[in-house]
């Protein structure tokens, strides 16, 4: 049944922004086609003109022309287009983290390094911490006992990441990061403070340090002191070029994000290691791997609103606490006020509001908001749901009207085959909270998460049209997948549509 959609849906499909329209591609682009026709795979044949009156399609049988523009109008339009109007092109598991830490300096005098590792030598806290996550190449730990020691090491090794204890024999902290940031200005370094008196966050709003920490006894701190680091010099690259997802988390109090950091970050791998047993070569599960949520911590309202702005489009979730600095003083509604900006924009990201305070639940439900308990016993299992339920790691259950479960998926063929059967009310729930581009987006599906993010459900005359045409990308997503691998045959797991597959071991 012919339909009529707008040139929004079919920018969408070939990978535009919503907010440009396909009479301004269309007018902007070379077209290399002949007699100004645009030609599709079954001889089908359509001008541009028609397009441009009225954008609309119908006339040309969506049901079985639709998919042919899918899969030709980039192709058609993209080399001649502005870089910024392309799609995304997942980027390869070797161009994602090109920054690492491999090589880590603490200095510490000799009493704050005896509490460091009263639970054990760091070095091997950070490997057995490794080791518990199951991450590869632990980086190597040296100390340092002074800034003097520290400045003569660095002037004949390499240190990817310094971290300093606050107080040090010879000189201030202070004082010794800018000596390092006059020799070495990209060196990253980390304040990590023992006492409460140098957790004050206004002392150090201009300092050398990148973040505060507090040492709270657990070597768990250590893995997410690295990976915080990682990811905000990662971030331009894997999520503006590479369509990684963030999460931004907004709090200003080192003692409790020194915490929630270790927290998050174990939830956040354990979910995406858990991703990677569905993939069937090593290529994949190293890029799902390298292609998890980035965790990007912002401790006043300026600079959380300065990632939100920039990187909008990936945007998976966004944890804020309450109160923090807004303006350059402490705002008790920060967090509120963050939010409320958040959903202006976009009222499809899931959002939560943290707080020590149980009365702030009622501004939580203000601004549409999850609430975590920062003093509650289930703190760790309500982000854990969050992350399942909200940020897409968990299999996308369809459900019925009344909340029962219809059918539960947990990959692409899945998916596929749950478009196929499960009634349209439960495709219509899912599309319109962007279920779908989270799920996609959460297992690296970066491409086919922005193209499917902008389909609207009022751009169909009927819900079957959008469930047509989801089946058609996720089923060429599968196809492109898997066309040029060499998979090994898992009986649970085996697909029909695989071109080559290794049964046994050894040399082909």
């Amino acid at each position: 049944m012919p339909g009529a959609y707008n040139g929004k849906l079919v920018a969408a499909i070939a990978g535009f922004s919503p907010k440009d329209s396909l009479k301004n591609r269309i007018q902007g682009a070379k077209l290399p086609v002949h007699s100004d026709m645009l030609q599709f795979t079954d001889g089908i044949s359509i001008r541009p003109s028609s397009l441009l009156s009225n954008y609309d399609l119908g006339k040309f049988s969506v049901r079985q022309h639709i998919c042919h523009l899918m899969e030709n109008l980039p192709n058609l339009l993209e080399p001649d287009l502005p870089e910024d109007l392309k799609q995304h092109k997942t980027l390869s598991f070797r161009a994602l983290m090109q920054f690492r830490i491999h090589d880590i300096m603490i200095v510490a005098s000799l009493y704050d390094a005896f509490k460091l590792e009263e639970g054990g030598h760091i070095t091997e806290m950070v490997f057995m911490e490794y080791h518990q996550l199951n991450l590869n190449n632990p980086p190597h730990v040296i100390r340092v006992s002074n800034g003097d020691e520290a400045l003569a090491y660095l002037e004949h090794n390499r240190v990817d990441l310094i971290i300093t204890m606050a107080r040090l024999d010879d000189l201030s902290a202070e004082a010794f990061g800018w000596q390092v940031k006059a020799s070495y200005p990209e060196l990253p370094m980390i304040l990590l403070a023992a006492d409460k008196r140098n957790l004050e966050p206004e002392g150090y709003a201009h300092s050398p340090f990148e973040f505060v920490f507090a040492w709270v006894g657990s070597p768990a701190l250590l893995p997410a002191i690295i990976k915080v680091v990682e990811d905000k010099h990662n971030a331009d690259r894997d999520i503006l070029e590479g369509g990684v997802r963030t999460i931004i988390v907004v709090e200003d109090s080192p003692q409790y994000y020194s915490v929630f950091l270790s927290m998050i970050y174990r939830e956040v791998i354990q979910h995406t290691q858990h991703l990677m047993r569905n993939e069937y070569t090593d290529a994949l599960r190293l890029l799902r791997m390298r292609s998890r949520p980035k965790i990007l911590l912002a401790t006043t309202y300026e600079q959380g609103l300065a990632y939100f702005k920039k990187y909008q489009q990936n945007v998976l979730a966004v944890i804020s606490d309450v109160r923090y600095p807004k303006g350059g003083v402490l705002d008790p509604e920060a967090g509120v006020s963050f939010l409320t900006e958040v959903h202006a924009a976009d009222t499809d990201i899931p959002v939560v509001l943290q707080s020590s305070d149980r009365k702030n639940y009622s501004k939580a439900r203000l601004v549409n908001a999850y609430f975590l308990d920062k003093n509650s016993p289930r703190l760790v299992k309500d982000l854990r749901e969050f992350v399942v339920k909200h940020c897409g790691f968990g299999n996308l259950i369809f459900t019925s009207r009344d909340g029962t479960p219809i059918e539960e998926v947990s990959d692409l063929k899945g998916l596929e085959r749950a478009l196929i059967r499960v009634p349209e009310q439960s495709i219509e729930y899912h599309a319109r909270r962007n279920h779908f581009s989270n799920w996609l987006a959460a297992r690296g599906y970066f491409q086919l998460a922005d193209q499917i993010k902008p389909l609207d459900l009022t751009d169909f005359s009927q819900v079957n049209d959008l469930r047509q045409i989801l089946i058609k990308m996720v089923s060429r997503e599968r196809r492109t997948q898997y066309q040029d691998k060499i998979l090994n045959f898992v009986p649970e797991t085996y697909d029909p549509t695989f071109r080559f597959v290794r049964f046994g071991s050894g040399s082909l």
